[in-house]
């Protein structure tokens, strides 16, 4: 009765104009996107990449009679197991009637297929898009974005240069605070994309000194990035074709990937340990070092996958040596990835060298098994040589690497064992073993192993694990998760890692291990909540003085969190929250921190209107204790805050409709601290931020609008 419902009321949505499904589509596609990244604490997540998928399947649901492996692998809800058990339905008993035919496919339980619903429908006929000059100008799709953002306060950047006591003036932001963002994009189907991005970052120069244009051949100069796309899909024997910005995603990410990568902090669903690569996607990001730039394409026949790859782009580094007749840079200590040039330091690293990528996948796919051999090479225009300390002295320091890689993925009745194992040019191995296997409806079980050596090196790794180098680390994951009934929700993990050689915050090889649980109960439709427990165990060097090399003693960190929603009408929804952190470092006193917030959120059913408000307070005795939360924002726009000091924070989010085709964004934020330095810890001043960022008077404040032209 509770998926009937939902259906009906899926039917009912149908028969509103398309103006109000895409009023709708982004309502929606926040909530889920939420869901990801609620419980994420990186800040620098691709956020537009994932929208933008949402989005698109919310307005073009994939058919489930035609779907491939690769197109359910999308949905991002589904794991292999489930994937294989519905193409294997349709495989031996034929193409599904209705949405309600789910529930007879194995590991489908209701959860599963409402949070699979709003993205995909059933349909006999096979509505493949014509690839001919007329459709596709007449049914693609445009869509554009103007963005501005900008910090009421003035921060000590944009405030007049102090003197040095050797004459010199401190460092201060070249450009103005105003930080702006345009996009545009064009879509046909799934098989056609193309689009720009522009951004001009706050501090940055914006048709002005290194962004100055000098001739009308240099418009595209005025802002800090660019990045742009042509993208093809699935026309005849090409799966798929880039050019210009692209992500490469491959494996488990022990070799390669580029873009949003799930990893146990990222999202609650503890079972979702294993990645599905797309290969290919377009880029249309503003990170400006995760993606790479020039061409690439996939070949498919029978099941075999050639891909091949290019990329050459200009990167940040920190210049150590330059020729003094050519004035060509012939060392670099660093890579920069901020994507700031705000200074004139961090426009002098701008750009500084070139890094070129290149490589191939020979792979080999069907229902139940996917495997492929990857080769990779990186070469730097310059030597990059590092100032190698004990404990990165096995990071990469040199011009070239070579990396080459074995992933696969196998399903067998309610298994799904999947893997990688990599080695780079100096010898270092990755390796990553996964097992997901479905005991129950109501139960299953995870496990994943890794070792990445301390020597293994790769610019562009993303392996699962407990820091973001896939480096110098092993670990044993064990995941959880029931569902005893249609209410209640158990998730746990519990993780075991070690380091076999030194980090920066710790002067020997440690360990540690992370546990956590996850108990949610959702009586109806209009209420949720869950109870959230995490311990995590790490070591580290001591704060104590010590003679000589620093010893490591042990370093925990809980937190507990209570979120409840609850929906008052159909059109006012009210969530509410409780954060606790705890810290200590050995036998020091123990550091504590809490956070308490409550959202209203107002959402018409049919008025061109709707607002999200926050209101939070905050008090922890130091950053140890930090918390952080995710913020609504405008589209395609994240927010992940860490709060630490004594204060508040509130925003308010309003939409706008003005016509079909037209929306607009509106947001205000404000952080209050009511005690001095609550995030730099400055004592003796009432600052808030750091460095050039400082803002003096306790507050700080953003105001951001946003335009979207679709059309």
């Amino acid at each position: 009765r509770t998926l009937l419902a939902w259906l009906l009321i899926l039917a009912v949505n149908a028969v509103f104009a398309q103006d109000k499904k895409d009023f709708e589509a982004a309502e929606f596609v926040e909530q889920i996107v939420e869901s990801f990244l609620d419980n994420n604490e990186d800040s620098d997540l691709d956020y537009a990449s994932l929208c933008d998928d949402f989005t698109d399947l919310y307005q073009r649901p994939l058919n489930l009679n035609h779907a491939s492996k690769e197109d359910l692998e999308g949905l991002y809800v589904l794991n292999d197991l489930q994937i294989n058990n519905l193409l294997l339905h349709i495989e031996t008993v034929g193409k599904l009637m209705s949405i309600l035919e789910l529930q007879s496919v194995k590991g489908f339980d209701l959860e599963t297929i409402k949070n699979i619903l709003p993205f995909v429908k059933v349909s006999m006929e096979f509505d493949q898009p014509r690839l001919v000059p007329k459709e596709i100008l007449s049914k693609g799709k445009h869509e554009l974005f103007v963005r501005y953002t900008r910090v009421i306060e003035e921060q000590k950047g944009y405030t007049p240069p102090d003197t040095n006591n050797d004459g010199s003036l401190t460092s201060r932001y070249l450009g103005s605070p105003d930080k702006l963002y345009t996009r545009y994009r064009f879509k046909y189907a799934t098989n056609i994309s193309l689009g720009f991005v522009a951004e001009k970052d706050a501090g940055e120069e914006f048709y002005q000194g290194t962004n100055s244009v000098n001739n009308w051949y240099e418009f595209y100069k005025g802002f800090d990035f660019y990045s742009g796309h042509i993208f093809l899909k699935d026309i005849g024997p090409l799966k798929h074709l880039a050019i210009g910005d692209y992500q490469l995603q491959i494996g488990q990410g022990l070799n390669i990937w580029s873009g949003f990568a799930r990893n146990k902090s990222k999202t609650n669903d503890v079972v979702a340990i294993k990645r599905n690569a797309q290969i290919l996607r377009p880029y249309t990001s503003v990170n400006e070092s995760d993606f790479l730039r020039g061409v690439a394409t996939t070949l498919t026949y029978k099941g075999i996958e050639l891909t091949g790859f290019f990329s050459q782009k200009r990167v940040d580094a920190n210049v150590a040596i330059v020729d003094s007749l050519s004035e060509e840079i012939e060392e670099v200590s660093s890579i920069q990835i901020t994507g700031f040039h705000r200074t004139e330091a961090e426009v002098f690293d701008e750009k500084s060298i070139i890094e070129q990528l290149y490589g191939g996948r020979l792979g080999y796919s069907r229902r139940n098994l996917g495997i492929g051999l990857t080769v990779v090479n990186s070469v730097l225009s310059t030597e990059l040589n590092r100032n190698l300390k004990t404990y990165n002295q096995f990071e990469f320091s040199a011009k070239q690497n070579l990396n080459m890689g074995l992933d696969y993925s196998y399903v067998f009745q309610n298994m799904n064992l999947f893997g990688e194992i990599s080695i780079s040019q100096n010898g270092g191995l990755a390796q990553l073993y996964g097992l997901i296997m479905s005991m129950d409806p109501r139960l299953t079980l995870t496990a994943l192993y890794r070792d990445y050596q301390r020597q293994y090196q790769s610019t562009y790794a993303k392996g699962f694990g407990e820091t973001s180098k896939t480096s110098n680390e092993k670990g044993l994951y064990f995941g959880l998760e029931i569902k005893p009934t249609r209410q209640w929700t158990l998730r746990s993990y519990y993780d075991i890692f070690s380091f076999p050689w030194l980090r920066s915050t710790a002067d020997a090889p440690s360990r540690g291990n992370e546990f956590l649980v996850d108990l949610a109960y959702k009586p109806n439709r209009t209420i949720d909540m869950y109870l959230r427990y995490k311990n995590e165990l790490k070591q580290q060097n001591t704060r104590a003085d010590a003679i000589g090399i620093d010893y490591i003693e042990d370093r925990r960190r809980q937190l507990v969190r209570f979120h409840i929603n609850y929906g008052l009408t159909k059109t006012l929804k009210l969530r509410n929250r409780v954060d606790l952190a705890d810290y200590r470092l050995g036998d020091d006193p123990r550091e504590s921190g809490y956070m308490i917030m409550q959202d209203v959120i107002y959402k018409p059913l049919k008025g061109p209107v709707s607002v999200t408000l926050r209101y939070a307070l905050f008090e922890t005795q130091s950053s140890n204790a930090r918390i952080y939360m995710y913020e609504h924002d405008v589209l395609y726009s994240s927010y992940i805050h860490s709060f630490a000091g004594k204060g508040g924070r509130f925003y308010v989010v309003l939409r706008y409709k003005v016509r079909r085709g037209i929306d607009i964004w509106v947001k205000y934020s404000q952080r209050y601290d009511v005690q001095a330095g609550s995030i730099s810890f400055i004592e003796g001043g009432d600052v808030i931020g750091s460095s050039l960022n400082e803002v003096n008077g306790g507050t700080y404040s953003e105001i951001k609008a946003q335009v979207r032209f679709k059309f």
